[in-house]
């Protein structure tokens, strides 16, 4: 039999003396235990809408965050439209460069400049990010805010003070790198560098841009590593058990990871940079394999 709960707060109200068109005798108030009552019927309620709401707002947050995505893709094809169908330049990038102050005559080298942790650490450092004088995309960029997913509110401890981390996403390294190896990838002997938008014969399937997790981001690059079972970067878990991409035909997408390594792994590695020695389990080749097969082809 259900609980009458709407009998049970008319009874505690007429015994208070505030019902409509009640007596004028003072009522006896509230028991205990009525009020105790009360108040579990609220905590049970609001636990029934607290995960309801949260739910929301992270699914708000990634509409956000894919909206991001778009302006990046939009803005590296423009970029491809002005420059020869090239895509903007994608590597390792210039830790040493001061983002904020660059030197006089400082020739871009990057779609987006900094190195999380190195020389982009604050809001003013991360203005380079939109300041053409350092960065490729920032003619076509004017908003910082746009490199940041709006799930990525995690505060960071730099320099003996907490900030907001200034970027989220990163370049997949086999779309527009123009220099050597880095840590060994990327590896253009054996796999396909897709230096030009006409080079991505299968533009549904290769990603330029991704979530990469907040202790794992460091250079503008999003790495892969082909031939090894083990993760360069760890995908990014903004919005739960998946990652937002974004690919050359422009079309964005949600992927969901099976595995617990792809989804905030606990306990974290000991190093989120060992890019080259950060195994993953056997019950992550499966996640593992997906990143791979939109990252690039075989030559």
């Amino acid at each position: 039999m259900p609980f009458p709960v709407g009998q049970f707060m008319e009874t505690a109200l007429n015994r208070a003396g505030r019902t409509p068109g009640c007596s004028g005798k003072a009522g006896v108030g509230f028991t205990l235990i009525e009020l105790l009552v009360v108040i579990a019927i609220i905590a049970i309620l609001a636990a029934m809408l607290l995960p309801s709401l949260s739910r929301a707002r992270q699914k708000s947050q990634g509409v956000a965050c894919l909206n991001h995505l778009k302006q990046l893709i939009t803005a590296a094809t423009l970029y491809a439209g002005d420059y020869r169908d090239f895509w903007p330049l994608n590597n390792a990038g210039d830790d040493n460069v001061d983002l904020a102050n660059p030197p006089v005559g400082y020739i871009p080298k990057v779609w987006v400049e900094g190195r999380e942790g190195s020389n982009l650490t604050d809001e003013r450092t991360a203005d380079g990010m939109v300041s053409e004088r350092v960065s490729l995309l920032a003619p076509y960029l004017k908003s910082k805010r746009v490199f940041r997913c709006p799930g990525d509110t995690k505060p960071w401890r730099i320099n003996n003070q907490w900030v907001t981390r200034p970027r989220s996403y990163g370049m997949n390294a086999y779309v527009g790198w123009n220099t050597g190896p880095w840590s060994g990838m990327p590896n253009a002997q054996v796999y396909r560098i897709f230096r030009k938008t006409a080079d991505s014969q299968n533009a549904t399937m290769i990603f330029v841009f991704g979530e990469i997790h907040p202790s794992s981001l460091c250079r503008p690059m999003f790495g892969i590593n082909m031939d090894s079972q083990t993760l360069y970067h760890f995908p990014g878990n903004y919005h739960g058990r998946i990652s937002n991409f974004v690919f050359a035909d422009g079309h964005t997408e949600v992927h969901r990871w099976f595995d617990s390594q792809f989804n905030d792994p606990a306990p974290a590695p000991a190093n989120w940079h060992a890019h080259t020695a950060n195994t993953v389990k056997p019950s992550s080749y499966g996640d593992l394999n997906w990143l791979k097969t939109h990252a690039t082809l075989r030559n």
